[in-house]
């Protein structure tokens, strides 16, 4: 079982930067509350432990609605055949005159966070974004290297 927290919430708010009132009162630079005044932080006084206790709230909470983005996200983590488009092998998910149903490779692979790098590509690949791929993930003229490896 996952637990929520208030991250995933659609009423979680962050604000960095508040503009400022003058020179001599230059404003907030950092704002973190629930916009329906669960909790808020002060970031002069709260400590770790009542930061945790706040974004453990939204395991009780009422209020607690998830956000859009959040659904979306986790939802492009999940293993899918859509996760095969643009796969050299993706010819055999349906994709052929010969009755082919599935992949071979599909049941087997698990998604990983991977960097799409050109072959012809000189490191370092930090500036090319991890995005979740299938496993067996294979495209002429690119490899794929898992998290973790620069």
């Amino acid at each position: 079982m996952k637990i929520k927290t208030c991250l995933e919430c659609k009423h979680f708010k962050i604000e960095t930067e508040t503009s400022s009132y003058s020179e001599m009162t230059p404003g907030d630079e950092f704002s973190m509350e629930c916009s329906f005044d669960h909790w808020k932080v002060d970031p002069l006084s709260t400590t770790e432990d009542k930061f945790r206790e706040f974004m453990a709230k939204a395991g009780t909470c009422k209020d607690f609605i998830i956000h859009p983005r959040v659904e979306e996200i986790k939802n492009n983590n999940k293993k899918s055949r859509r996760m095969c488009h643009g796969c050299n092998d993706d010819f055999y998910n349906g994709n052929n005159d010969y009755g082919i149903k599935e992949c071979w490779s599909f049941e087997s692979a698990d998604v990983t966070m991977t960097r799409k790098i050109p072959i012809e590509m000189r490191p370092p690949w930090d500036s090319i974004p991890l995005v979740p791929r299938l496993s067996c993930f294979r495209k002429k003229g690119y490899v794929f290297f898992k998290e973790g490896i620069r």
